[in-house]
């Protein structure tokens, strides 16, 4: 199992006008688009990451996000689906799923709880678009 890790600190919960920062938790195995959105994503928002199933569960227990943008194909036999039915269970929380498959149903993603999904390779005007949307939908 791997251990979560945060890439911000606690100064950086806040942006500069004082206001709190939406916490988000990313779940990504792929390890040079992780570090890209990482590097993208921590200028607006408070992000937590992991890599799979395990370090995304330990990571929100740990502190729970108010938005999940995770992969939906991850390692180690359970997937980014099961990973925001679980998240959703315990925080109910929204997600945004990120994926190379393509879902004719998409009744499947809304009832595990993801408000947004985007198919890879990803816009990053569309990854933020869609962030702000769920931000909307978590309560900040």
């Amino acid at each position: 199992m791997s251990t979560p890790t945060t890439r911000t600190s606690a100064a950086n919960e806040f942006d500069a006008a004082g206001h709190a920062r939406c916490r988000l938790l990313l779940v990504e195995d792929h390890l040079p688009t992780r570090d890209m959105l990482v590097r993208l994503l921590t200028s607006e928002y408070d992000v937590a990451v992991a890599q799979c199933y395990d370090s995304g569960l330990a990571a929100a227990e740990a502190k729970p996000p108010q938005i999940v943008v995770t992969d939906v194909g991850l390692p180690g036999g359970r997937d980014g689906i099961t990973l925001m039915r679980e998240l959703k269970r315990r925080h109910d929380i929204p997600g945004i799923a990120v994926t190379g498959y393509v879902f004719d149903d998409t009744r499947l993603l809304k009832d595990a709880g993801f408000v947004a999904w985007l198919r890879k390779p990803i816009k990053f005007d569309d990854l933020l678009k869609a962030i702000h949307g769920a931000c909307g939908v978590a309560s900040v």
